[in-house]
């Protein structure tokens, strides 16, 4: 699943910087409820995730700390292979395929993002 550009960078840096905050403040709270709390305000939205100069440029990508909280909620079983990565290193192909067949089409129906009719059931 390709992520979209182009869309609401701002709502997205939120998101992620509110997730980032919630998971350094409250460690002992679950990574599902962190992600839910920080995207709250966000159901439905285009996001544009791009983080340039970040691992892998993009902040759902899953050598960035956000991707990797969105891999402890919602794909807990490939968080250990996660963890084992560099934040500059390359993906083997198996896990990127995971990432995108797997993991990100999870954030995407459980937040309703990047798809114009999801507005229509908020």
């Amino acid at each position: 699943m390709a992520r979209p550009m182009g869309g609401d960078a701002r709502s997205a840096r939120d998101a992620v910087a509110l997730a980032l905050l919630l998971r350094r403040q409250y460690p002992l709270l679950p990574p599902l409820e962190v992600l839910d709390r920080a995207m709250a305000d966000h159901l439905g939205k285009d996001l544009d995730f791009e983080a340039p100069g970040e691992p892998g440029g993009d902040a759902t990508d899953p050598r960035h700390p956000f991707g990797r909280l969105i891999a402890a909620a919602l794909d807990p079983d490939a968080l250990p292979e996660l963890e084992a990565l560099a934040p500059d290193a390359d993906i083997a192909d198996p896990l990127a395929a995971h990432w995108y067949s797997v993991t990100m089409p999870r954030l995407q129906e459980r937040y309703r993002l990047w798809n114009p009719l999801a507005k229509l059931s908020l």
